[in-house]
C-alpha cells in the first residue's frame, strides 16, 4: 500500500541584483523565529508562490532587491528546482528535474490556468509529480449540472498552509465563504479518499489513467528503442563524463595560457633582439658614415699638408736667391721662386718681397703645418677607432642573428604549434561534449517519461483504492470521519484548555468545540488553538493513513492571540505558557510520530518567539533567526536592505 506524498524543502533561494539570500531547511521540524517586519512570512508566502500559488507576500526590499525565487524541493523524494520571476507573477514558472544544468531543457509551466505553457498549467503538474490522480469535484455537489473543477495543487495547498491572517479568523479554508468552502470540503475528500462520485466515475477517471499509462509506456518503448539503435548506453554517468570533459578544458586552457605565456617570453626575446640588432644597424650605418667622413677629412688634411710643405719649400728657395739679387731693376725681368713665371719688374721700384716677410711668413706656414699634423693625427686614430667600432657591430649582427635563428626562432615555432596542437585538442573535446550534451538531454528526457510513468503507477493505485472503497471493500467515510475527529479530539483535550466538551469532526468535515461550529466561537485564543487543531489533526491522519494529502505543513505565528507570559491581570482563558509550549510539543509529537511510521514529513514554522525548551530540543532546527539588535543574525530576509518600516505580513 503507497505512503501519503511527501514534500520536503531542501532550500528558498531569492536570486538578488547583488547578492542571493538562501534559507537552508531539512526534513523535521524547521523554525523561522525573531524580530517583527523582518521578513519572515514572506518566506512561507514564496515556498508557496513557487509551486503555483498566483502571488506572494511583496514588499519594497524584495523588489528591489530580488530578481527570482528558486525553490529546491523533493516531491515523494525525488529532486526538482522551481524557478520564478518576482518581478512579473505571469512570467512561465521553469521546473528542473535533479538541479539546473545548461544540459537540460526545464518544464516550462503556466502560472496560470489560462496561460498555454509548453508543458501544462503548473497546479496541475506538480500534482502529477506527487504521483496523485487527477480528478474533478463539483462546486455544488448537490446539482447533478454543477460546474466540474479540475483539483489542482493550488487547492491542496490550502490545506498545508496555515497564514498568519487566516489563524483564528473566519478565512481560514474560506468557512465564511459558503460556496468556495463546500468545494475546499470537496478537495479535501478527494485528499482523503471519500469521494461522493458513484463507480462508475471513479472507473472513467482509473480508465483515463490507465490509458494515459499505456500512451506513455508505448512512447517509452519507442523512445528506448530508438535510442538502443542510436547506440545511447544509459550505464554512463553522463553528468560525471560532462564533469570530466569540462575538467579537461580547464587543464587544456592553463596549458594553452603557460603556452601563451612562453610565446610571449620567447616574442618579447625576440622583440628585444630586433630592437637591438636595429639599434645595432643603426650604430653600423652612423659608424660607417663617420668612417666616410673622417677619411674625407684625413685627405683634405693630407693635401692642405702637401700643399704647406711646398710653399715653405718654396720660400725657403726665395730666401736662398735673394742674397744674390739685392734689387730688380726695371728693365729686368726675373723668374719667380714661387711660381716660376716671369715678372716684369720695370714697374717695381723697390724689391717685391722683403726678406723678413718671408720669413714671417714661412714660420707662418711651419706653424699652421704642425697643427694640421697634429688633425691628421688625431683622425687617423679617430679612423682607427671606428674601424674597430664597425667590426665590432659586424661581429654583433653576426652574432645576433645566429643566435636568433638557433634558439629563439625555434622556440617562438615550437610554442605557436604548442598552442596550435592544445587549441584543436580542445575543440575535439567540445565536439565530444557536443555529442554528450545531446545524449544527457536524450536519457533525462527518457527519465523524464520514466518518472511521469511511475507517477501514473501511483495515482492509479492511488484511485484503485478509491474504487475499492466506493465498492465497501475497504474504508468508508465514516471510517476517515471518526479516525479525524478521534486525533482533534486527543489534541484539543491535550491543548491545556479548560471546558474541553463536546469536541468532534461532523460527516461534512466541520469541526465543532463545545458544540460550537468553529466560525461561532468567540475567543479569539480559542479560535487559535482550534484553527491548528484542524490543520494537525489532518496531518496527523496523512502520517497514520495513507492518503491523498502531503505529509507538509507551513505555520505562519501559531502562537498569536495566545499569552506567553502568565499575567493576573490578563482574563484570557489562554494567557498561559503552557498553553503556547503545548503548541510546539504538539508539534514536536507529531514529528516523532512521522519517525516512528517512518514517514517523510516537514513542519515549517515562523513565529516572533519560541519557547526556551525549542532552542535546547535538537529536533527543532532553526532554519533562520533575524534580529535588528543582535549583530550575529541577519536583521531581515534581506540581509543588507536599509533600515526602514518593512511591509511584510508577519
Amino acid at each position: 500500500m503507497p505512503k501519503s506524498p511527501s514534500i520536503i524543502i531542501d532550500s528558498l533561494t531569492i536570486r538578488g541584483v547583488v547578492r542571493d539570500y538562501e534559507i537552508p531547511f531539512r526534513e523535521g521540524i524547521n523554525i523561522i523565529w525573531g524580530d517583527v517586519d523582518s521578513g519572515k512570512s514572506s518566506i512561507l508566502s514564496l515556498i508557496a508562490y513557487a509551486l503555483g500559488a498566483s502571488n506572494f507576500d511583496s514588499y519594497e526590499e524584495i523588489l528591489e532587491h530580488g530578481r527570482e525565487v528558486r525553490l529546491n524541493v523533493r516531491l515523494n523524494e525525488k529532486s526538482y528546482v522551481f524557478q520564478r520571476s518576482l518581478l512579473n507573477t505571469r512570467q512561465h514558472v521553469l521546473c528542473h528535474h535533479g538541479e539546473i544544468s545548461e544540459y537540460v531543457v526545464p518544464k516550462v509551466l503556466g502560472a496560470d490556468i489560462a496561460d498555454d505553457a509548453p508543458d501544462g498549467y503548473v497546479s496541475f503538474y506538480v500534482l502529477d509529480l506527487l504521483g496523485l490522480p487527477r480528478t474533478k469535484v463539483r462546486k455544488s455537489p448537490s446539482k447533478t449540472d454543477s460546474t466540474m473543477d479540475r483539483v489542482g495543487f493550488k487547492d491542496v495547498l490550502k490545506f498545508l498552509y496555515l497564514k498568519q491572517k487566516d489563524v483564528a479568523a473566519d478565512t481560514l479554508l474560506n468557512m465564511s465563504d459558503g460556496v468556495r468552502y463546500i468545494k475546499n470540503k470537496q478537495v479535501l475528500r478527494y485528499l482523503f479518499n471519500i469521494y461522493n462520485e458513484n463507480i462508475a466515475e471513479i472507473e472513467a477517471e482509473l480508465a483515463a489513467h490507465v490509458k494515459d499509462q499505456k500512451e506513455k509506456r508505448s512512447e517509452r518503448d519507442a523512445v528506448f528503442s530508438f535510442l538502443k539503435n542510436l547506440e545511447i548506453d544509459f550505464q554512463v554517468d553522463y553528468a560525471a563524463e560532462l564533469e570530466e570533459k569540462a575538467g579537461l578544458v580547464v587543464e587544456i586552457d592553463q596549458q594553452i595560457e603557460s603556452a601563451k605565456k612562453e610565446h610571449r617570453r620567447a616574442a618579447l626575446i625576440d622583440s628585444e633582439i630586433g630592437k637591438a640588432v636595429q639599434d645595432a644597424t643603426e650604430r653600423f650605418e652612423e659608424v660607417k658614415k663617420e668612417l666616410e667622413r673622417k677619411n674625407l677629412d684625413l685627405t683634405s688634411y693630407i693635401r692642405l699638408k702637401n700643399t704647406y710643405e711646398k710653399e715653405i719649400q718654396s720660400i725657403v728657395t726665395s730666401l736662398q736667391l735673394k742674397s744674390t739679387f739685392d734689387y730688380i731693376h726695371q728693365s729686368e725681368s726675373v723668374k719667380c721662386p714661387l711660381c716660376e713665371s716671369l715678372v716684369d719688374t720695370s714697374t717695381v721700384d723697390s724689391p717685391l718681397v722683403s726678406e723678413q716677410s718671408l720669413q714671417l711668413e714661412e714660420n707662418s706656414l711651419r706653424q699652421r703645418l704642425k697643427g694640421l699634423k697634429g688633425f691628421i693625427l688625431q683622425t687617423e686614430e679617430e679612423i682607427d677607432s671606428l674601424e674597430e667600432q664597425h667590426r665590432a657591430v659586424v661581429s654583433y649582427l653576426q652574432n645576433a642573428v645566429a643566435s636568433y635563428d638557433q634558439k629563439f626562432a625555434r622556440e617562438v615555432s615550437a610554442s605557436i604549434e604548442v598552442i596550435q596542437h592544445l587549441e584543436k585538442e580542445k575543440s575535439e573535446i567540445y565536439e565530444l561534449r557536443k555529442v554528450l550534451e545531446r545524449d544527457i538531454r536524450v536519457v533525462r528526457s527518457f527519465d523524464d517519461l520514466n518518472s511521469s510513468i511511475t507517477n501514473l503507477d501511483e495515482a492509479i493505485q492511488r484511485i484503485k483504492l478509491n474504487l475499492e472503497s466506493a465498492r465497501g471493500k475497504q474504508i468508508d467515510p465514516v471510517v476517515v470521519v471518526d479516525a479525524l475527529s478521534k486525533i482533534f479530539v486527543s489534541y484539543m483535550s491535550r491543548s491545556g484548555l479548560q471546558n474541553m466538551n463536546d469536541l468532534r469532526v461532523d460527516s461534512k468535515l466541520d469541526y465543532y468545540v463545545r458544540n460550537k461550529f468553529y466560525t461561532d466561537l468567540t475567543s479569539g485564543g480559542l479560535r487559535t488553538i482550534t484553527s491548528l487543531g484542524i490543520f494537525f489533526s489532518k496531518l496527523v491522519y496523512t502520517i497514520k493513513y495513507p492518503c491523498n494529502l502531503p505529509t507538509f505543513l507551513m505555520l505562519d505565528t501559531p502562537g498569536q492571540n495566545i499569552g506567553r507570559n502568565r499575567d493576573k491581570s490578563e482574563h484570557s482563558e489562554v494567557a498561559d505558557p503552557a498553553i503556547y509550549e503545548n503548541v510546539y510539543k504538539r508539534i514536536l509529537g507529531i514529528s516523532e510520530l512521522a519517525e516512528q511510521e517512518n514517514v517523510k514529513c516537514q513542519i515549517i514554522v515562523v513565529d516572533n518567539d519560541i519557547p526556551p525548551f525549542v532552542t535546547e530540543n535538537k529536533k527543532f532546527f532553526v532554519s533562520k533567526r533575524f534580529s535588528k539588535s543582535e549583530p550575529e543574525y541577519d536583521r531581515g530576509l534581506i540581509a543588507d536592505a536599509k533600515a526602514r518600516p518593512m511591509k511584510s505580513a508577519d
